[in-house]
């Protein structure tokens, strides 16, 4: 469930000697149980818990973990992916442990993905975007696209944690937290079908994305595999500014202003 496996690997991989575990407030509980499973095999390597950061709990604490003096950083739970790691003076190696949420299957979205091509997908190119808690299903998704020969009305967008070791390439467009699209891909799709809940905040940022101005319309694709049209609140006023330090996510768009919802 925490990638215990892998973390190892990276750790062994990157010859770290002191690494600290981040997570946030709601995932103390498991904390010491994480540090216990990656230090059984890992005996010569230092482990510290950092929680309770200065900063959002989807930022990197590279604060605290400068305190310990630690070689790498293992975030936990939700990530904006919004640090500049060139400000990052003492190249301290970062892994991501996303949540993963289990209520959708790969088959089961490119099945309903496949529906919707006779449907409300028929005439437009579409883009797909995996919320953070369902990113994991994205590579096998574009795989069962590619193996079926839709990449030009299907286009998924990639996330930096699953698709890093690929290299992004020149044309390749930040969306924020971690997502990245070709140039060409958001010149061509007219839909975004975002594969997530419509009360996500990573939703709401794609709505307003300067970006994505050529959208048409977004739908959703919820636990019941079935596409809801995303519509505008009458009541809701969408106000920028620079100042996100209330809110749960500080989320880079690309080197825009983050975008609160008030």
């Amino acid at each position: 469930e925490y990638e215990i496996e892998d973390i190892r690997t990276w750790i062994h991989e990157n010859k770290l000697k002191k690494v600290s575990l981040q997570f946030p407030n709601e995932m103390l509980g498991v904390s010491v149980k994480i540090k216990e499973s990656l230090s059984a095999k890992l005996n010569d390597v230092n482990f510290f818990i950092l929680c309770d950061s200065l900063k959002n709990s989807c930022c990197i604490d590279f604060m605290g973990a400068k305190h310990v003096e630690s070689d790498g950083i293992v975030h936990f739970g939700v990530a904006c992916f919004s640090e500049d790691f060139e400000k990052n003076k003492n190249s301290v190696k970062v892994y991501y442990s996303l949540p993963k949420a289990r209520e959708l299957s790969s088959e089961g979205i490119i099945n309903a993905l496949l529906q919707s091509l006779e449907g409300v997908l028929s005439e437009k190119p579409a883009l797909i975007v995996f919320d953070t808690e369902f990113v994991h299903l994205s590579q096998k998704v574009r795989q069962l696209i590619e193996a079926k020969q839709l990449s030009e009305r299907l286009m998924v967008a990639k996330h930096q944690k699953y698709e890093a070791m690929h290299g992004f390439e020149n044309d390749d467009v930040s969306l924020g937290q971690g997502l990245h699209v070709k140039q060409h891909e958001i010149e061509t799709a007219k839909v975004v079908v975002f594969i997530g809940q419509q009360s996500s905040k990573l939703l709401l940022f794609l709505s307003i994305d300067p970006l994505l101005k050529g959208i048409e319309k977004i739908y959703t694709l919820g636990q019941d595999y079935q596409l809801g049209l995303v519509t505008n609140e009458s009541d809701t006023c969408l106000l920028y500014t620079s100042d996100a330090a209330d809110d749960l996510l500080c989320v880079d768009l690309g080197g825009r202003r983050i975008i609160k919802k008030k």
